[in-house]
Formats: structure tokens, sequence, C-alpha cells
């Protein structure tokens, strides 16, 4: 039995995937074999039945894999999330005032809506 990452580190409030591989003694794997999935500290991380393992809180846990009673390990690290700071809008000219409005004055029923969409990615 191997996990995919020895080591996983992954930000609060985000979440990684990793995969088991169970195998014979011969290294032969065995595909489809069910792979039980736990956290050792489900206050830092807690991870589903297929791996995916998503943060609570900041510190480290163990997470492991088992199947057909062999276990392997993964250190997993969750670390502070980064400054909202990290993710902003980018500078505009133009008020962006669609979405929540705060006063019925401001909404339209014709015209033309125009939206941005950001997507923010943290490394």
């Amino acid at each position: 039995m191997t996990i995919d990452q020895a080591t996983v580190s992954v930000p609060l409030g985000l979440a990684a995937q990793v995969a088991a591989i169970a195998r014979t003694e011969a290294g032969t794997v065995l595909p489809g074999e069910p792979v039980v999935w736990m956290s050792s500290n489900p206050t830092v991380a807690t991870v589903d039945a297929n791996g995916l393992i998503v943060s609570t809180g900041a510190g480290t846990a163990i997470i492991s894999a088992t199947a057909r009673g062999f276990r392997s390990d993964a250190s997993l690290s969750v670390t502070a999330a980064p400054p909202i700071a990290a993710c902003k809008l980018p500078n505009r000219t133009s008020s962006v005032g669609f979405g929540f409005p705060r006063s019925t004055a401001r909404l339209r029923t014709t015209g033309v809506v125009r939206g941005t969409v950001l997507f923010c990615g943290f490394q």
C-alpha cells in the first residue's frame, strides 16, 4: 500500500487530492481494491472516501490509507490561509454595481448587464 504523496501541504480552507495504490507482495497493482482513509486529527483536516483532503484548521496530521490490512501514511501540514490582499480586483475606472445592490433604485428593468468574473489561485 502506498500513497502517491509522502508529504502534503495545504493552505487553510483549501483541499488536496491524494491517491492510494494497493499492490501485492510481488508489486502487482490491485485495481479496484477498496481503500479506507483516515485523518489522525480531524480538527486540522478531514479526508473522504476518495482521498480528498479538506483543511479545517492550521496544524499537522497524518493521513492514512488502509487496504487488506496494509496501511500507508502521508504527513499533512495545513498552513495559514493567504492574506485577503492576495486576491483582489484589478484597478477599475468604472463602478461594479451589479450583484447585490443595496438600494432598489439601482435595479434596472432594461439594458445590458455586464459583469466581471475573477478567479483567484493560491499556490
